[in-house]
């Protein structure tokens, strides 16, 4: 029986079908497949998974249930690596690949000392010339690190839903971040000594775990990048979106805040035009007042700008 069919011609394997479609083609897959297949650089295609499931489940290194080289759009359907065979990449992009509605990738494992390879991973290689990833739509779960990008590659992210009990997404390069649902910490990362540049806009979206910025030492632990001034550190620019948690002053774009002290009936701040006035403890507050409010007792209050207001300490601070 046929896996799959390009133009009204049946094949008996999603690879098959996949060499043989022409530019601008869609592969259409029939039945639920265990297989691991590529998608060469020139070719360009949409592969509509057609509601089944793909499983890629072998222990062999260096192999995803999909790895493009070309240009593909993934929909509708389901691509699992089991745990007992999650020692890799379960999507592996080199080349365009966009990732639509109807789409849920997960993988689940990580081992005894918590290490995990990524769901999704962009530009592994590092090369110069790139590699982008569009994602638009989709469920995508992971135990530790759901999207990677890594140097030299492009993410673009607006929409679907991003868990992971780590990160969310891990961007060392250049991140865009305009819709979806992050469960789990949104993270730039930047190697020290390195003069890549990695810069993550969150510029939508609802963000239900932290937004940081860190810089990896090596031979070291990671330590968040802003507690040492000498090191330059992955540059974060937040202009829009919903936060659960507040984020470190440093990282809003100029001219944008989260007001903590208004937040919605489901306890997210939204990100607004305005200034900080006053930090406490490294998160901004737009009033004097508020950011007493927040401190703890033997917090340090400080004011930024000035300022127009009669405050009131209560009692016990």
């Amino acid at each position: 029986s046929f896996v799959a069919v390009v133009d009204n011609v049946g094949y008996h394997s999603l690879q098959e079908a996949i060499d043989n479609a022409g530019d601008g083609s869609t592969v259409t897959l029939l039945v639920d497949t265990d297989e691991a297949v590529t998608i060469a650089e020139g070719k360009d295609i949409v592969l509509d998974l057609g509601g089944h499931t793909v499983t890629v489940d072998t222990q062999e290194k260096n192999v995803a249930a999909i790895k493009n080289y070309g240009t593909v759009t993934v929909v509708n359907g389901t691509i699992i690596r089991p745990v007992e065979s999650a020692n890799w990449y379960t999507l592996y992009n080199e080349g365009t690949m966009t990732l639509g509605e109807g789409l849920t990738v997960e993988c689940m494992y990580v081992d005894v000392y918590g290490n995990s390879a990524s769901v999704i991973a962009n530009n592994v290689s590092c090369k110069a010339a790139g590699a982008t990833l569009n994602i638009v739509g989709g469920t995508y779960n992971s135990a530790r690190i759901t999207v990677k990008n890594d140097e030299n590659g492009v993410l673009n992210i607006t929409g679907g839903t991003f868990n992971s009990d780590d990160q969310a997404v891990q961007n060392w390069s250049s991140a865009t971040l305009e819709g979806g649902e992050f469960n789990g910490s949104v993270v730039g990362w930047m190697y020290s000594g390195i003069t890549c540049e990695s810069t993550l806009k969150v510029v939508g979206g609802v963000y239900n775990g932290a937004i940081q910025s860190r810089i990896y030492i090596t031979g070291t632990e990671n330590v968040e990048a802003h507690e040492r001034p000498d090191l330059t550190a992955a540059e974060v620019a937040i202009s829009g979106g919903k936060l659960k948690l507040p984020a470190q002053h440093y990282l809003f774009a100029d001219g944008y805040v989260a007001d903590t002290s208004k937040v919605d009936a489901e306890g997210y701040a939204t990100v607004v035009e305005g200034e900080y006035v006053a930090l406490n403890n490294g998160i901004g507050y737009v009033s004097l007042q508020t950011a007493i409010n927040a401190a703890g007792s033997g917090a340090t209050v400080t004011l930024l700008k000035d300022t127009s207001e009669t405050v009131n300490i209560a009692e016990g601070k």
